[in-house]
């Protein structure tokens, strides 16, 4: 009950909601795992990312796989919660900055991609992997998979403003300054 009220709290109060939800969350219970993803999301939004690390630890550990690891066989609440932890842990890895941690995060959206390519997590997975593309260098890759973000109906406006952005940034870093504008004034329509 506690985590349904910080979510109504976290479009209005952010840290008011991390607030809430740190008080709620007691380690030793089972917790939904879209409850917990809020809670790793609003942990990382704080720079808190060791907490949010262990915050989608907790999502793995709670919902496991079958015996042998088959995700196939798993059930389909189990694979939604893979999908956040995979989504989750490899945000927060990528939120860490290190060059190590960016290509683990990676290594985590590839692995969502290839389990769990129905996930509604896969727009995020692209966002990251869109980040990973750009710091290797791989622009034109990074533009696609930030297209497929803008054009979904179901990504948040939050995201498609971050998307807009690295659009940006990207168009910036090649020398296409009139995209770049172009991007940067659309953000705030998103």
């Amino acid at each position: 009950v506690l985590f349904t009220l910080a979510s109504f709290t976290y479009t209005k109060d952010k840290a008011k909601a991390v607030e809430q939800m740190t008080a709620a969350y007691k380690p030793d219970l089972k917790f939904a795992p879209e409850d917990l993803d809020l809670f790793g999301e609003a942990l990382i939004e704080s720079k808190k990312i060791n907490e949010a690390v262990q915050i989608y630890e907790k999502v793995n550990t709670d919902n496991p796989l079958p015996p042998g690891g088959n995700h196939k066989a798993a059930s389909r609440e189990t694979q939604e919660a893979q999908a956040i932890y995979l989504a989750g842990l490899g945000k927060a890895l990528q939120e860490k900055g290190d060059a190590a941690s960016k290509a683990q995060g990676a290594k985590m959206f590839a692995e969502l991609e290839a389990k769990y390519p129905w996930s509604p997590k896969m727009l995020e997975v692209n966002y990251g992997t869109a980040l990973a593309l750009h710091d290797q260098k791989k622009d034109d890759e990074a533009i696609q998979r930030i297209q497929e973000v803008i054009r979904a109906s179901k990504s948040s406006a939050e995201l498609r403003a971050k998307s807009m952005l690295l659009l940006g940034k990207i168009h910036e870093a090649n020398q296409r300054f009139e995209l770049a504008i172009d991007n940067f004034i659309k953000i705030s329509v998103f």
